[in-house]
């Protein structure tokens, strides 16, 4: 009890205050010294007041020498008395120091503290010890962590005060070393449970906002844009009125470990409070990752929940805040997160950035739109055909050609992102332009299939674009005849007399035209028979239907005898099962395409299916 005392003192204080002793630089008058110190012992918090009562020596005449009362003191509660000279390197080792830092006195003695405990000093230490030694000042503040002989690491506080000789000269410093392990570690205890949520182990509000102010004091880097995503689940509150507390506290186990799975090594995840959640992305690259991030956060929030005896499906809201480089207060950013989700919720989107004037789908469409110019300019684009198939013949005759945008970073984008904001930004007639002259390329290595390709209304808005088909024919050495261009029905309603005009000017080219999408309600019997098409495609959402609506049968036989009528074959899109087929070949359809006829695939591999099918059919199987 006595050395667990004396050591509380010394932690707390005890060099520093004032012995009556000359060598430590104090006058040699009595002087009484109350030394009250606190040793919290694990998180049992056991507490220790240490009364430490010293007279100076004439009067109580218990130590003769400051030597002989460090002697004391160490045998007391410190783990070894040491000396130095006015260079700081160690003179004296009392007993004690070998089972502490597994080193013999010996292999010390002549070296300094930093020689002799090395890495175990952080920087702060090593700087604190040569300041006192250089200025003669006392020290307490210096912890070193050491390995001794029996392995287990200790922290040890190093406690210093000058000593003087004769005629108060300046001989170097003296002092003890106290081990405050458990102190220690009892702090890195309460700290964790101080940033920690018990309920996830995820940071709590507490730690988010430690991290978040370090994160912002650290500065930004260029290449770096950290972005901060507040996930608020709704109406979590009446979850716990519904199912109970732990129906509650289970739920949110669960919405904290989906989060995890989401993010990524070095995102940082707490949970704020409730049902809202933290996520701190330190490095956004250019458009779709965190788009990516919050469709995959909501996708994984949508599936069911467990909770006793029922399945609980659940909605969230994601807000963002993108991190400007003047950023410095971290609760700022967190309300800015927690504002675009109400925003979010007030125009009726789950997900929201909070930006100065400028939509998160706004900016990506921007990156979106400068890699997507870069692609063109460096040829990164490819064609898949998807085959079709005459039902009479079972041969294929034709491929339409879909574009193909493999990212070098965020691999495959879908056409449905790229194609819109190619139309918006003017993009879409090189892109066109050089789908147009793949595809002629191509059509040389097919055979004889006829290659479909998709055109905007910005493509026949443009001024030059039969004068740049016709040059693409020549300069590819392709035939008119197995080119074949498809337009939606909302073209023709946009400009009729203007498209009607290129249309015939196309077909004096000698290609074909096929009008795609047929059904989806705008074309009507009078554009089709004024424009000069040669092949209907009937949209897929009618063949989806037709395998379960007696209706929806009946449109696909009128779809199919309105295009004979006219003169026109008849493509059904989207056929994916046999009986859809069957019902297409029984209606009289001419032509189909899906993933059952073929999934899209690249030239090379469309020319060997059809160079195998073609053997097939001519030994008569099929």
């Amino acid at each position: 009890m006595v050395g667990g005392l004396v050591a509380a003192c010394l932690w707390a204080g005890f060099a520093a205050g004032g012995l009556d002793n000359g060598d430590f630089g104090q006058p040699a008058s009595p002087l009484f010294a109350l030394l009250v110190a606190i040793a919290i012992s694990g998180l049992g918090g056991t507490l220790a007041i240490g009364l430490f009562w010293h007279r100076a020596r004439r009067m109580a005449g218990v130590a003769s020498s400051a030597e002989e009362l460090l002697e004391e003191v160490a045998h007391a509660g410190a783990e070894f008395v040491w000396e130095t000279d006015t260079a700081g390197r160690l003179t004296f080792l009392s007993d004690g120091f070998e089972r502490s830092v597994g080193l013999a006195p010996a292999e010390a003695i002549g070296r300094t503290w930093l020689e002799v405990l090395g890495q175990g000093l952080v920087d702060p230490a090593q700087r604190t010890i040569a300041m006192a030694i250089a200025g003669r000042r006392s020290f307490r503040d210096v912890e070193a962590s050491v390995v001794p002989a029996d392995g287990q690491s200790r922290t040890l506080r190093l406690i210093g005060q000058p000593k003087h000789g004769g005629g108060g000269s300046f001989t170097g410093s003296r002092g003890v070393a106290v081990d405050i392990s458990d102190i220690v570690k009892a702090r890195e205890r309460l700290g964790f449970v101080d940033r920690h949520d018990e309920l996830t182990g995820l940071l709590n509000r507490v730690g988010c906002m430690r991290l978040l102010a370090a994160r912002l004091r650290r500065g930004r880097r260029q290449d770096e844009q950290p972005v901060l995503l507040v996930i608020d689940i709704d109406r979590f509150r009446g979850v716990n009125e519904a199912f109970g507390a732990a129906a509650g506290d289970n739920v949110i186990r669960q919405v904290a470990e989906r989060i995890r799975v989401c993010a990524r090594e070095s995102d940082t995840i707490g949970r704020i409070g409730g049902g809202e959640f933290f996520l701190l992305r330190p490095h956004a690259l250019p458009f779709d990752p965190i788009l990516d991030l919050t469709r995959r956060l909501e996708q994984s929030l949508e599936e069911p929940f467990s909770v006793p005896e029922e399945s609980l499906r659940i909605t969230c809201h994601i807000g963002l805040y993108e991190i400007a480089p003047d950023d410095r207060e971290p609760e700022v950013c967190l309300r800015r997160a927690q504002v675009a989700i109400s925003r979010g919720r007030r125009d009726g989107r789950s997900t929201h950035l909070f930006m100065d004037g400028m939509d998160l789908e706004a900016r990506t469409m921007r990156r979106l739109e400068e890699e997507l110019r870069e692609a063109i300019a460096g040829n990164r684009l490819a064609l898949a055909y998807q085959p079709q198939l005459a039902l009479r013949s079972g041969r294929f005759v034709g491929a339409e050609a879909l574009l193909r945008w493999h990212h070098h970073d965020h691999g495959f984008i879908s056409p449905t992102r790229f194609i819109p904001v190619a139309e918006r930004t003017g993009l879409v007639v090189p892109l066109s332009r050089w789908v147009l002259r793949q595809a002629c390329q191509d059509s040389r290595r097919l055979g004889d299939l006829c290659i479909s390709v998709n055109l905007s209304p910005i493509d026949l808005a443009s001024p030059d674009f039969v004068d740049a088909v016709r040059e693409t024919l020549a300069r590819t050495g392709t035939d008119p005849d197995r080119l074949e261009l498809e337009i939606t029905e909302g073209v023709l309603i946009e400009d009729t007399e203007s498209t009607l005009d290129v249309l015939l000017q196309l077909k004096r080219l000698g290609l074909r035209i096929a009008l795609d999408d047929f059904g989806t309600g705008y074309a009507g019997l009078g554009y089709l028979q004024m424009f000069p098409f040669d092949k209907l495609k009937i949209d897929q959402s009618i063949i989806r239907r037709s395998g379960r609506s007696r209706h929806a049968g009946a449109i696909v036989r009128s779809v199919v005898a309105l295009a004979h009528e006219l003169g026109l074959a008849a493509c059904a899109e989207g056929v994916e099962s046999r009986e859809q087929l069957e019902l297409l070949r029984d209606e009289g359809c001419d032509l189909v395409q899906g993933f059952y006829a073929g999934q899209p695939m690249p030239a090379a591999q469309m020319r060997g299916v059809v160079d195998r099918q073609t053997a097939l059919l001519a030994t008569g199987q099929t």
